[in-house]
């Protein structure tokens, strides 16, 4: 499924008590996403600024407990599909979030990996 085939479809999902109109194709991955960041409580922050990381971009800790739950979920599983599809993994792309910015537009780099660094997203 590419992100075309993706885009303006949704499926619903319930999160404590509320409905999310999600991507469609992406409702057990929101629901899991959300277990998994619940299981793991204040660790969850750290989780979350490193599967951010895995795609370019740098978060603190501070900026993830401003989020709600949903901005939470959604940069999870946006994150977490972005990096398996970037190699040659036959695994659906997440439709682009409209509140992240482009990833990889950083500082400029100096040395052997020189190049644009991880984009910082702030509250």
């Amino acid at each position: 499924m590419s992100r075309r085939l993706a885009r303006g479809r949704t499926t619903r999902i319930r999160v404590h008590g509320e409905t999310w109109d999600v991507p469609f194709y992406f409702g057990v991955a929101y629901s899991s996403a959300l277990a998994h960041l619940e299981k793991h409580g204040d660790g969850s922050l750290d989780i979350l600024r490193d599967v951010l990381g895995l795609v370019g971009y740098d978060v603190s800790i501070m900026t993830l407990t401003t989020w709600p739950l949903r901005k939470k979920v959604e940069a999870y599983v946006f994150a977490w599909y972005e990096h398996l599809s970037a190699g040659d993994n036959p695994v659906p792309r997440h439709p682009k979030l409209d509140w992240l910015p482009e990833p990889w537009r950083g500082p400029e780099q100096e040395g052997f990996f020189g190049g644009p660094g991880p984009t910082e997203i702030r509250p």
